[in-house]
C-alpha cells in the first residue's frame, strides 16, 4: 500500500492513527482546481482516507465512538467541512450517495493560508497537548492549512490494545506506520 501513517496521534496513552494516500504538487495548482471547491473529495489519494481511535473521542465538536472511519472533506474558499464516515471499503473519492448516508457528523473549518507552499500533503499533529486530554490534528498542503482538535472523552487513562489487532486484520498499517514508511513517498493523482 502506498499510504503513510500518522502514528503520533496519542492523548493520555490511547493510540489513534491517521493513514492517507500522500500525494505531491509537482508543479500543479490543486486545492480549488484540480481538486475543486464545494465537491466532496477523498482527503488524500488512492483510497479513503481513514481514522482509527482506541477512545471514544470528539472531532471538530462530533462525537466518534472508538473504531474505524474514514474522513473526506468538502473544500470550500473560505470553509471547508470535513465529514466523519463509518464506510471504509469504497474506493478513495467514490464518494457516492450510498457512501454519504454513513456519515456520522460533520464540522466546519475555516482554513488558514501559509505563504510557503507544502509540496506533499501531510497529517500530523501539535507536539504538546493543548490540555491533558486535547491534541490538535494539522492539515497541510499547498498553501492551506487546517487545524482539527481531537479531545479524548475516556476516564481512565489507559491504553486499549484492541485496535492494533483490528488494524492489522485489515491491512499492515500499524506496521508500515513505523519507520518503514518514506515520508516523500510519490502516490498516482487521478
Amino acid at each position: 500500500s502506498s499510504d503513510v501513517c500518522s502514528s503520533d496521534l496519542k492523548i493520555k496513552g490511547w493510540d489513534m492513527l491517521v493513514c492517507y494516500g500522500q500525494p505531491s504538487l509537482k508543479g500543479r495548482d490543486m486545492i480549488g482546481e484540480r481538486i475543486p471547491y464545494n465537491e466532496p473529495w477523498r482527503f488524500g489519494a488512492n483510497e479513503p482516507t481513514r481514522f482509527y481511535t482506541t477512545a471514544d473521542v470528539e472531532i471538530g465538536g462530533v462525537f466518534v465512538p472508538k473504531g474505524r472511519y474514514s474522513l473526506y472533506a468538502v473544500p470550500g474558499r473560505f470553509d471547508w467541512e470535513i465529514f466523519i464516515n463509518e464506510s471504509i471499503s469504497h474506493w478513495g473519492n467514490d464518494i457516492s450517495a450510498e457512501v454519504q448516508s454513513k456519515n456520522i457528523g460533520s464540522f466546519k473549518i475555516e482554513p488558514g493560508y501559509q505563504l510557503q507552499k507544502v509540496e506533499a500533503l501531510t497529517f500530523s499533529t501539535s507536539e504538546i497537548e493543548l490540555e491533558k486530554n486535547e491534541l490538535m490534528m494539522f492539515f497541510e498542503w499547498e498553501n492551506t492549512i487546517l487545524e482539527i482538535p481531537i479531545i479524548n472523552l475516556e476516564e481512565k487513562d489507559k491504553v486499549d490494545r484492541s485496535l492494533k489487532g483490528l488494524i492489522k486484520q485489515y491491512s499492515d498499517e500499524a506496521e508500515e506506520s513505523k519507520d518503514k514508511v518514506d515520508p516523500i513517498l510519490e502516490v498516482p493523482n487521478n
